[in-house]
């Protein structure tokens, strides 16, 4: 047996020894290990598409803490990682005694980009105010929060309930409306939506009379300008 013992893993050690004449001594000793590093990535994912604005906070616990460092896969070595894109994400953690240790979190984003979807039906007589339009809520994170819609002295404010993706606005006259809509986590995007009218009001420009003559039918003929094609035409004899 050897006088001195290395590379021993942590414990209680016991040695005797014992002299030429048969006389021994005992004593014990505790070699300390440090707890093992132990990592907890906690990810915020990316509210909206096309930001980058995910972070991953990076909980450790255990090691030779007084210089430990920090290695991400995208070449970061701060301990936690703000306002990243989407993606996989690997760190290494290294402690004062060169002991390592390596997780990885995924940052995700919605599928897809929050859109406005609609349909528009023109108002049906020039001046009127039959024209509508249905919205419906595309992409993005659900529960949607709603919708504002203003335009031609209109200004609504509509909170959506948790399954609601489509809203229709009516009795609107021509012109340019603004939809702002917004998801979940606050995503806002904003559409210009134009309804339609006639180019100008239905009305009878002119007409000519044919007066009954030598036994000839009367007649009349109207001439209508503008409004929608094609026309329809109700007489009344009084």
């Amino acid at each position: 047996m050897t006088e001195d013992l290395a590379d021993l893993s942590g414990g209680f050690y016991v040695v005797t020894v014992t002299d030429g004449n048969g006389c021994t001594a005992i004593t014990s000793v505790l070699i300390t290990e440090p707890a093992p590093t132990v990592l907890n990535l906690v990810v915020t994912d990316v509210q909206c598409t096309g930001m980058n604005d995910g972070d991953i906070d990076l909980v450790w616990t255990g090691g030779t803490s007084s210089c430990v460092t920090f290695l991400w896969s995208n070449g970061a070595n701060t301990e936690d990682l703000v306002d990243v894109a989407p993606g996989w994400y690997w760190v290494t953690v290294t402690d004062c005694n060169g002991c390592m240790s390596i997780d990885s979190a995924c940052i995700y984003s919605p599928n897809t980009q929050l859109e406005v979807g609609y349909v528009v039906n023109d108002v049906l007589c020039n001046g009127g105010n039959s024209g509508s339009i249905e919205i419906s809520a595309i992409g993005g994170t659900l529960p949607y929060a709603g919708v504002v819609f203003e335009g031609m002295g209109v200004s609504i404010t509509e909170v959506w309930g948790l399954n609601q993706t489509t809203t229709m606005f009516e009795n609107l006259v021509a012109g340019m409306y603004t939809v702002t809509l917004t998801d979940a986590y606050g995503c806002e995007v904003i559409t210009e939506i134009m309804v339609g009218q006639p180019p100008c009001p239905l009305s009878i420009s002119n007409y000519t009379i044919t007066d009954i003559d030598l036994g000839i039918p009367g007649a009349i003929d109207v001439y209508v300008c503008c409004g929608t094609f094609p026309y329809s035409y109700y007489w009344e004899y009084e």
